[in-house]
């Protein structure tokens, strides 16, 4: 019998590539079937999470993942706009273990990664209410509504911010 592999947040590698297109692919249909039409998702998974772009981000950002053994769980993305603030570009958990505290997790191992007093902002869905309500649950505030065009398709998001407005932008 196989020993179940612990839950472990580290940075992520260039091994980790497939796992977190993996996950974004898997979360993105879930999340986004109802809101966003299937061919501006696909477009997008493939765009903003190919090989040459997570190569990127995995180099450039505060890339976190969610693991156990080589399976990815989750991920997160922090990418720093200035020296008091963040951007949370992603977060991503599989479907099937939100819920259980392992985005909390994976957002405070990021937000630990960065100095007082840093900012975070993020931009999410207007109709994804989950996420509206994970990000208020954890001290996140919305500051502003945006509508932008996004692979052909409008999407209006909400703006929200972690920190004292006078560090952000």
């Amino acid at each position: 019998m196989r020993a179940k592999c612990a839950l472990k947040f580290r940075e992520a590698g260039v091994d980790d590539v497939r796992e977190i297109q993996r996950v974004a692919r898997i979360t993105w249909d879930h999340t986004y079937r109802e809101i966003i039409p299937e061919s501006v998702r696909r477009e997008f998974v493939s765009q903003a999470h190919s090989k040459d772009s997570l190569m990127h981000r995995i180099g450039s950002n505060v890339f976190l993942v969610a693991a156990t053994g080589e399976v990815i769980l989750g991920f997160a993305d922090f990418r720093r706009l200035s020296e008091t603030t963040v951007e949370l570009a992603a977060i991503y958990l599989l479907p099937e273990i939100q819920g259980r505290g392992i985005g909390a997790r994976l957002l405070q191992a990021g937000i630990a990664r960065f100095p007082p007093p840093t900012s975070f902002m993020l931009r999410v869905e207007r109709d994804n209410a989950q996420a509206q309500r994970f990000y208020e649950a954890h001290g996140f505030r919305r500051t502003g509504e945006h509508a932008e065009e996004f692979y052909r398709h409008v999407v209006h998001e909400v703006e929200m911010i972690l920190g004292s407005p006078e560090t952000a932008l």
